[in-house]
């Protein structure tokens, strides 16, 4: 009985921290069905399914996560919401980079556990290298599927999910004067579409460099989820022993 009555309340914090969370997103949802933008109503719609994420983890896992974890879950479950309903994208520049840095790392992290519940009953822990491989390789094949997902937003939707990033220098093969050579195209300051200048400054790439940015950050993620691994010989503290 003594067991049973502390993990219930451990997990108390846990269930007012996920009401709390789910109140909010309630009422931003309210907030931003005023404004009449479909896409924040959806995605702020989506969130409050998207909020009981770190309780499906431990469900999936069989194991409870340590309050942090929780925590560090939630945040990460209404990120993006927070990014497009209230402009954080936009006020705060490095919010997106946060984003993907924080999912390369549960990615990885949730990669190693998974590694365990795969090869449970063998000595996987001692092959603490291969648990960190595993985690590494799981995270960044997750983050390329994400990087599918806003692909498909952007080109069924019509969202801008890949943002547009600047640039005064391309090199490009098609437009070099010698066939199959690429040539680079420097000193863009304006570039004119339909008669009108985009007024941007320089040339308007569509997502690339936005896409790979993010596959880099959400990689150096994993990496930092796999280096207390190795450290540790195996051990990490994302779930309550």
């Amino acid at each position: 009985m003594g067991k049973g009555m502390n993990s219930n309340r451990i997990d108390t914090p846990k269930i007012v921290l996920f009401a709390a969370t789910e109140l909010f997103t309630a009422a931003s949802l309210v907030m931003i069905s005023f404004m009449g933008e479909w896409t924040r109503i959806a995605l702020t719609a989506v969130t409050l399914i998207f909020v009981p994420l770190p309780f499906c983890i431990e469900y999936l896992f069989k194991k409870k996560l340590t309050i942090l974890s929780f925590i560090i879950g939630l945040a990460y479950s209404i990120g993006p919401m927070l990014g497009h309903a209230y402009n954080l994208y936009i006020i705060l520049p490095w919010w997106d980079k946060m984003l993907h840095l924080s999912a390369g790392i549960i990615f990885g992290l949730l990669g190693i556990e998974l590694a365990r519940k795969l090869f449970r009953g063998k000595d996987i822990d001692s092959s603490y290298l291969l648990l960190a491989l595993f985690g590494l390789c799981c995270s960044m094949a997750l983050s390329v599927a994400w990087e599918f997902v806003e692909y498909g937003l952007d080109i069924c939707l019509g969202l801008d999910t890949q943002t547009d990033t600047v640039i005064h220098t391309i090199v490009s093969a098609t437009l070099s004067r010698d066939a199959g050579m690429a040539e680079p195209v420097t000193n863009i300051n304006d570039v004119i579409v339909n008669g009108r200048s985009l007024g941007v400054g320089g040339y308007l790439d569509i997502g690339l460099i936005d896409t790979m940015q993010d596959l880099m950050v959400e990689s150096l993620g994993a990496v930092i989820a796999a280096i207390p691994v190795i450290v540790r010989k195996g051990r990490h503290t994302v779930f309550r022993r």
